[in-house]
């Protein structure tokens, strides 16, 4: 969709910010030098387009340097979901987020606030009525506690004592009794009834949910698009994470997935507390 979209993109923002490796169109990451300052966590990303798909409308953010981890899921039954996800993944990198978590989260929200609007006014400039929109998920990191805020049905998993817990609760109608909602436009034979509720670029205002937890050393976490479960089971990703270290099981979980025909485009952030 790269091609179909270049007029599109010509409207966004697509500067990548200095300092950081642009790893394909789809991903940024911290440099190794910027991965060496760190010494309070670690991660490591990966994103496919997978089997079906012709072009990959996932994008992730992976900035440990930050203490930021972000995976934004373009939705493919729209116009240019790849814009709309790569323009949420740009507009959170270039950001210079404030050492109090509280403020971090308020940066983070008026920056998806803001690309909320953004999409609303170029889907109405290139395509009228229709819709330019894509789920996020964030997980942001402090001294003591970790945030993380989302829209739509890309996860957030939390690995702790070899237990595996789901912190996100989908946005769809399967789990949320709204009548007013968008069309992922996914197969049924993806997802049956994958009815996204929330996206960035949907509505006039943009309703993120945020949590706060408090973590452990030890903790792992685990960012993915919807890529990731249609193929692969929580008990699995718990399995993977149990039995391999974070850089590993990303590889593991991305392979799983390939080699069970990989239906849609599929990203995967481990996070892990030292």
């Amino acid at each position: 969709k790269m091609q179909d979209n270049d007029h599109v993109i010509n409207e966004v923002d697509d500067d990548i910010a200095p300092k950081t490796q642009n790893m394909d169109c789809n991903a940024i990451s911290a440099t190794p030098e910027q991965r060496a300052m760190q010494d309070g966590w670690k991660s490591f990303s990966r994103t496919d387009t997978g089997k079906v798909r012709k072009f990959n409308e996932d994008s992730i953010l992976d900035r440990p340097d930050l203490g930021l981890w972000v995976v934004a899921d373009g939705m493919g039954g729209h116009q240019a979901g790849d814009v709309a996800s790569r323009k949420i993944i740009n507009t959170l990198n270039k950001l210079n987020l404030s050492s109090s978590l509280d403020l971090s989260i308020a940066e983070i929200t008026a920056a998806l606030q803001l690309v909320n609007h953004e999409l609303k006014e170029l889907a109405a400039k290139m395509y009228g009525q229709q819709i330019i929109g894509s789920t996020v998920v964030a997980l942001i990191a402090g001294k003591t506690h970790f945030a993380f805020l989302w829209a739509g049905d890309s996860r957030l998993y939390r690995l702790r004592d070899k237990k595996l817990l789901q912190l996100t609760i989908d946005h769809c109608s399967e789990q949320e009794d709204i009548t007013d909602v968008l069309n992922l436009g996914s197969s049924t034979d993806l997802k049956q009834n994958n009815v996204i509720t929330r996206a960035v670029g949907a509505y006039n205002e943009l309703e993120l949910d945020c949590q706060v937890v408090e973590i452990q050393s030890g903790d792992i976490f685990l960012l993915s698009s919807d890529g990731l479960d249609k193929e692969v089971s929580f008990q699995e990703i718990e399995q993977v994470l149990v039995e391999n270290d974070y850089s590993d099981s990303v590889e593991i979980l991305l392979e799983r997935v390939l080699k069970r025909g990989a239906r849609d485009n599929v990203s995967v952030i481990v996070v892990e507390i030292k």
